[in-house]
C-alpha cells in the first residue's frame, strides 16, 4: 500500500513524526465534546513544536470510523541540532526516579528495574519492566 511506504521512508531516517490522532484544534464541535468526554489528548500541535519538531502538515484525514472522532495527520520533522543524547530525560514508571541509557535498555538503579528498547522504542509500562539488580556495574 502506497500510505505504508510513504510512512515507512520517512520513518526510517528516523527524523520525522506521523501522528494520526484526533483532533481537537481541527475537530468540530461533536469531536471536541467527544475528545474532552473521554480525556483524549489536546493540543498536539503545541506539544510537538516544544519538542523542537516543525510542524509540516497538520490536516483532518478522510479516516474517520466515528463521526464523532475526527482524524488529523500531524506530520513533523525533527529540528538538526548538535545534541548528543539520543533519549530525553525518562522516568521510571514505578519509582518515578531517572532512567539511564543502558545498551537496549533503560535502567533505574533506584528501584532496579530495566526497560527495554525494541527499534528505538522504550516500553515505559510497569508490565514491561524487568527487575535487575545492579546493571549499573556491567558495561
Amino acid at each position: 500500500m502506497l500510505i505504508v511506504f510513504v510512512v515507512s521512508s520517512f520513518l526510517r531516517d528516523k527524523k520525522y513524526l506521523i501522528l494520526i490522532e484526533p483532533s481537537y484544534e481541527l475537530g468540530n464541535d461533536a469531536t471536541r465534546n467527544h475528545i474532552k468526554d473521554h480525556g483524549y489528548c489536546r493540543n498536539l500541535p503545541r506539544v510537538i513544536k516544544k519538542t523542537k519538531h516543525n510542524i509540516i502538515k497538520h490536516e483532518l484525514t478522510n479516516f474517520n470510523f466515528n463521526k464523532n472522532n475526527q482524524n488529523a495527520i500531524i506530520m513533523s520533522k525533527k529540528n538538526q541540532t548538535k545534541n548528543t543524547c539520543n533519549y530525553p530525560n525518562f522516568i521510571s514508571p514505578i519509582s518515578k526516579k531517572a532512567l539511564n541509557k543502558k545498551k537496549n535498555c533503560l535502567y533505574c538503579k533506584y528501584d532496579g528495574f530495566a526497560f527495554p528498547i525494541i527499534h528505538d522504542i522504550p516500553l515505559l509500562t510497569k508490565d514491561s519492566g524487568i527487575l535487575i539488580s545492579k546493571l549499573e556495574n556491567f558495561n
